[in-house]
């Protein structure tokens, strides 16, 4: 669901405004209504009573942007569905179609896009990381067969079809942690 003129319409909670903050020339700022989006995934029950609280609040939806009974929508660049989050088919085809880099830009461009997927890579940082050498300060373009490599498997890894589960509330969970002393740092 989307509000109508966004979510400028909902008021946010004094001890929630500092959450918003950001800093421009003229100072420190916080928004005293929400600026971001609200996504809302419920069952049609559900989705009745949210209906009815939003009626009754007086807010608007924007019908145009509004979606009921989907199996499956798409939003930032992701497909999202009960079986959990993957990357946005239009966008694994631009990955298809990118050439291979010719130039210091070409390469950012291609690691932005990576980047934004990153999650669905394992080790992206340590794969790209043939890439990234070309972005240091005072570095030459020199396109090796080391950064072809690189560019092939990043590449290959994003357009594969990994799904980022939903997490289970009702399934054993266990966390892990690391001392900073287990830790070794590796910039990216």
């Amino acid at each position: 669901m989307d509000l109508y003129t966004g979510y400028w319409q909902i008021e946010l909670d004094e001890v929630d405004r500092e959450k918003t903050a950001f800093v421009t020339s003229e100072g420190l700022y916080e928004f005293k209504v929400m600026p971001f989006g609200l996504y809302v995934y419920r069952t049609s029950r559900e989705n009745c009573c949210v209906l009815r609280c939003i009626q009754e609040d007086g807010l608007i939806l924007n019908p145009k942007k509004c979606l009921f009974g989907a199996k499956e929508i798409q939003i930032l660049g992701h497909l999202v569905s009960g079986e959990g989050k993957k990357p946005d088919p239009d966008k694994i085809k631009a990955v298809q179609d990118f050439p291979t880099p010719k130039n210091i830009q070409d390469v950012k461009s291609f690691l932005g896009l990576g980047s934004y997927y990153r999650r669905f890579i394992k080790d992206f940082c340590h794969r790209a990381r043939p890439l990234q050498v070309l972005l240091k300060n005072n570095s030459k373009f020199i396109w090796t067969e080391l950064q072809e490599e690189a560019f092939g498997d990043i590449k290959s890894a994003l357009i594969s079809e990994p799904i980022l589960g939903l997490f289970d509330e009702t399934a054993p969970t266990e966390l892990y942690t690391l001392t900073q002393v287990d830790m070794e740092l590796v910039p990216c």
